[in-house]
């Protein structure tokens, strides 16, 4: 009895190699778009580049960032999905420099719809100055 196997061809070759290309990649690829997606939207890390934070943040500091504090985005981009806070006097925040696209470390001292002013080195918030909350904290 003659027996013919039937000819695999290009296809046929590739098929279990896509498998196992999927089998072995297909978890890792997910993980690294998983990661991704958690640093766009949910938390990332930082270091503190100057001593502009001193003496509560010093330069080589590395800072734990809530990305989700004052909502939920989607990944990727700047589009705020569900709100939840708006950043208050007092709280750190992470932003870029509208100026140059610099990542800054700040801490709030007034809010929209505050007048701030500068006075003799004081600053001053709806014409009251600005006390030092925490010890060490010196007015310039």
């Amino acid at each position: 009895m003659n027996r013919t196997t039937p000819h695999a061809g290009a296809s046929g070759a590739l098929r279990p190699r896509a498998v196992r290309w999927l089998r072995d990649w297909l978890p890792v690829t997910v993980l690294v778009l998983g990661v991704l997606i958690a640093r766009s939207t949910l938390a990332d890390h930082y270091h503190v580049p100057s001593g502009s934070m001193e003496p509560a943040l010093v330069p080589g500091d590395h800072v734990l960032v809530d990305k989700s504090a004052y909502g939920f985005r989607v990944p990727f981009t700047h589009h705020v999905l569900l709100p939840r806070d708006v950043p208050r006097p007092g709280e750190v925040v992470i932003f870029d420099s509208p100026e140059n696209g610099v990542r800054l470390i700040k801490r709030v001292v007034a809010v929209g719809g505050d007048e701030v002013a500068v006075r003799h080195g004081r600053v001053f918030i709806n014409g009251r100055p600005l006390e030092a909350e925490a010890p060490g904290v010196e007015h310039y």
